[in-house]
């Protein structure tokens, strides 16, 4: 392989392909390499994103644990799941992937998640704006200390912050 998916963590190579047809691209080593770039540039931008907005990367949020998350999967969507209120959440999901069109985000003010939200699993709901997404390559959670109201705007501003960069990112590299 090339330099930029010898730096892809094997369990995304697949997803890598997956992308590759997606956007039409052959199977071919110059097309992988494109795409694992601007994949390892949208997960710094979500890395870096996170951090400057203080949330915390763990490997698993509890179905009960009150915290508000952002999620990046390996698919490069992003799913906003915020706070925990009265056993439901306003979840967000944004179809990125490497779309230069924005696709209008799922939203779901009731959603209910069937299990907890663990690495390397898919997120899957009773109730929600899509029956289960692909897994999460990346869960970063807010302060325990926040009240849930902000929460939620750290999560909205947040979360258009990192769509906002990553479709410019997609933008920049279908030219």
């Amino acid at each position: 392989m090339g330099y930029y998916m010898d730096k892809i963590p094997q369990e995304l190579d697949k997803y890598i392909i997956a992308i590759s047809k997606d956007v039409g691209f052959p199977e071919e080593e110059v097309f992988m390499e494109r795409i694992a770039q601007c994949w390892l540039e949208k997960k710094e931008i979500f890395e870096n994103e996170m951090n400057k907005f203080n949330l915390t990367e763990c490997k698993r949020l509890s179905i009960n644990d009150p915290r508000g998350a952002l999620v990046l999967t390996c698919t490069g969507s992003l799913v906003h799941i915020g706070p925990l209120r009265e056993r439901k959440r306003n979840v967000i999901y944004s179809s990125l992937g490497f779309r230069v069109v924005r696709k209008e985000a799922l939203q779901n003010t009731e959603s209910y998640l069937i299990n907890d939200i663990e690495i390397q699993k898919a997120i899957v709901f009773k109730i929600g704006p899509v029956k289960k997404t692909s897994p999460v390559y990346k869960l970063a959670v807010c302060d325990s200390s926040m009240d849930l109201a902000a929460q939620e705007n750290l999560l909205n501003q947040l979360s258009k912050k990192v769509e906002d960069l990553m479709f410019e990112k997609n933008r920049v590299f279908m030219q």
